[in-house]
C-alpha cells in the first residue's frame, strides 16, 4: 500500500506541476495578447482582433485537452488518428 500511494504522490506531483507551468504561461499569452491587439478609437477591439483572441482561446481549449489526453489514460483515445479527426 505504501508503495502505491508514493507511486500515485508523485504523479500527481508531476502533473500538478507541469500544469501549473502551463497555466502560467497560457495566462501570460492570453494577458499579452488581450492588452496589445488593436483597438477602436472607443477602447472595444476590432472584429479581426477578436477573432485572433478567438482562435488563441480555441487552440489553448485543443492544447489543454491534448496535454491531459498525454497524461491520464482515460484519454489515450483522442491521441489517435481517429480521435484527432473527430476533434
Amino acid at each position: 500500500l505504501t508503495f502505491f500511494v508514493n507511486q500515485a504522490y508523485g504523479f500527481w506531483n508531476k502533473v500538478h506541476s507541469i500544469a501549473r507551468r502551463i497555466q502560467g504561461r497560457m495566462n501570460d499569452l492570453n494577458l499579452l495578447l488581450a492588452t496589445s491587439v488593436k483597438r477602436k478609437e472607443d477602447g472595444t477591439y476590432t472584429p479581426e482582433s477578436l477573432q485572433l483572441l478567438d482562435d488563441v482561446a480555441a487552440y489553448s481549449r485543443l492544447f489543454h485537452t491534448l496535454f491531459w489526453a498525454s497524461y491520464a489514460r482515460r484519454f489515450d483515445v483522442l491521441l489517435t488518428d481517429q480521435g484527432l479527426e473527430r476533434m
